[in-house]
């Protein structure tokens, strides 16, 4: 029995850890990542990318561009270092 109960409260511990580094503070501009999907995330930033493109728009197609690679250097940075951290 003695033992359960220490299973258990590793169990209650490691699961309340994942629930904080889910709720952490520089985890939310991933939520669209959680919302869309990935594939559904880089369909939307393409589509605005041509469609920039197509307006003539180049800049601010290219600062669309580069917006979407730090998110996506962002979304395997982050949860990498908060894991190692917390």
């Amino acid at each position: 029995m003695n033992t359960q109960t220490e299973s258990n409260e590793e169990l209650l511990a490691e699961q309340a850890r994942q629930e904080r580094i889910a709720n952490h503070w520089l985890l939310k501009p991933l939520r669209p990542f959680h919302s869309f999907g990935a594939f559904g995330l880089w369909l939307g930033f393409m589509v605005l990318f041509f469609l920039l493109r197509y307006l003539n728009m180049r800049p601010l197609a290219g600062l669309l561009a580069l917006a979407y690679l730090i998110l996506v250097i962002y979304s395997w940075v982050v949860p990498w270092l908060l894991r190692k951290i917390l």
